[in-house]
């Protein structure tokens, strides 16, 4: 059907209204669509920067971090390795001295027992005059022992605070590490090995202990033999409670004074020990049966007491040079450690590592005051090795001639203050002198010749 113009207008203008409509719309719609897409553009570049922003955050802490672990550990190791050789050098400062006054009064009170035995083989002496000198010789080795039981307590202390480092030693790396472990390690080693000589010394001031009281027995048996022999019937009962002190070793249960320990190190002491316990039990048991009238019973025992006294020859040089060999390799390697030690002192000094900023120097080492004894202890062992006296009359020609020996002291020879020391040589005695600078303490050390 054919519409009328008006309608056609009408129907003309509403579709062009549609179509600026639907337009309008549309052209709004992609405005929207573009705005829309920006700004999501926008959130997504900020989340981006945003996020870069955080992950610089996060990896600038991460170095700073980094860093302040880094300088915390370091200011700490640098500490630590600073308080182990603090540690070290203040117990060389203590236990130096402290050792060397105990073996200065040992050698004092040696040198003092050693007057009173040869007393004893003076032409002059008698068996009554050697009683009095016995039981003072009794009295000076129970000091000797008293005195070389707290240098054994001594060692053992002080040996239990080196041992402290060990491990902490075994922290440390670089130069500075190598020096700790090497101080401590031969610290350790050289009180393993002065432990053994000082234990053994106690041990054999025992057996001198034992065989002067036997030597005193036997005077007492020699004295009271003599005087009853000028009438044997009727003195030797008057007289015989003068040998009441033999009795004891007729006793099965009768032992020396550390028996064991002296049996077990010094074979032929326990021997010459034994041999004279034996001696005595038979004189006593031959007397006991002599005075109460068993004359039968005497002369058998008698008997046993001749085969006995044929035991009582000592070799003297044997008794008193026993597990002498063991005891100068025992010298040698502590010799050793005590140079090793006090070289790598000097190295940790000469090197500069004794200073750390912030921190005291570490100082109070006294390796010079230990060196300085330590050429007397070489010098008795070179001399007991030799079986020569030392000839040197002054320092420098006793220093040489330890320089010529092993074991070798050159690592640190040119090193050492020999200021501190002083040597003197006569014809009765070798004296030498250590001095502590620091507190003007002199250690003297005296071998009789």
């Amino acid at each position: 059907m054919i519409r009328s113009g008006m309608e056609m207008i009408v129907t003309i203008t509403r579709l062009n209204l549609d179509f600026l409509t639907t337009g309008i719309f549309s052209i709004y719609h992609r405005l929207l669509g573009k705005v829309e897409i920006s700004r999501k553009r926008v959130i997504i570049k900020s989340v981006a920067q945003a996020m870069g922003s955080k992950k610089t955050f996060h990896l600038r802490d991460a170095l700073i971090l980094l860093l302040a672990l880094f300088l915390v550990f370091g200011v700490g190791y640098k500490y630590l390795e600073w308080s182990v050789f603090d540690r070290l050098a203040k117990l060389q400062h203590f236990s130096i001295p402290n050792e060397l006054s105990i073996i200065e009064r040992g050698g004092n009170l040696s040198e003092d027992a050693g007057v009173d035995i040869v007393k004893l083989n003076e032409p002059k002496s008698t068996l009554e005059s050697n009683l009095k000198i016995y039981d003072e010789l009794d009295g000076k080795i129970n000091l000797i022992l008293e005195n070389d039981k707290s240098y054994v307590d001594a060692i053992n202390s002080n040996s239990s605070k080196y041992k402290t480092l060990n491990i902490l030693s075994k922290l440390l790396i670089g130069k500075r590490g190598k020096l700790a472990r090497r101080i401590v390690s031969d610290q350790i080693q050289y009180y393993v090995n002065e432990g053994k000589g000082a234990r053994d010394n106690v041990i054999s001031d025992y057996l001198m202990k034992n065989i002067f009281a036997v030597s005193k027995d036997k005077a007492i048996m020699q004295i009271y033999d003599n005087k009853a022999s000028a009438s044997p019937n009727t003195l030797y009962s008057k007289y015989f409670s003068e040998v009441a002190s033999l009795e004891k070793y007729t006793r099965s249960d009768y032992k020396f004074v550390e028996e064991d320990a002296i049996k077990q190190s010094y074979s032929y002491g326990f021997e010459t020990l034994q041999n004279n316990k034996n001696y005595l039990s038979a004189y006593y048991a031959v007397i006991k049966d002599f005075v109460a009238g068993d004359y039968e019973s005497s002369a058998y025992k008698y008997t046993k007491l001749e085969a006995q006294f044929i035991k009582l020859n000592v070799d003297f040089d044997k008794l008193f040079g026993e597990n002498e060999s063991i005891k100068q390799d025992l010298s040698k390697k502590i010799i050793e450690l005590v140079v090793d030690k006090d070289t790598a002192i000097k190295e940790f000094k000469s090197g500069g590592f004794d200073k750390y900023p912030l921190l005291p120097r570490i100082e109070g080492w006294k390796e010079d005051l230990e060196m300085c004894q330590i050429y007397d202890v070489k010098g008795s062992l070179i001399s007991g090795i030799s079986k020569k006296p030392v000839e040197a009359k002054d320092l420098d020609a006793y220093l040489n001639w330890l320089s010529q020996m092993n074991p070798s002291t050159a690592s640190i020879d040119n090193s050492i203050d020999k200021s501190i020391i002083k040597f003197t040589n006569t014809d009765d005695k070798l004296t030498y002198q250590c001095l502590d600078k620091e507190t003007g303490k002199e250690y003297i050390f005296v071998t009789s010749k």
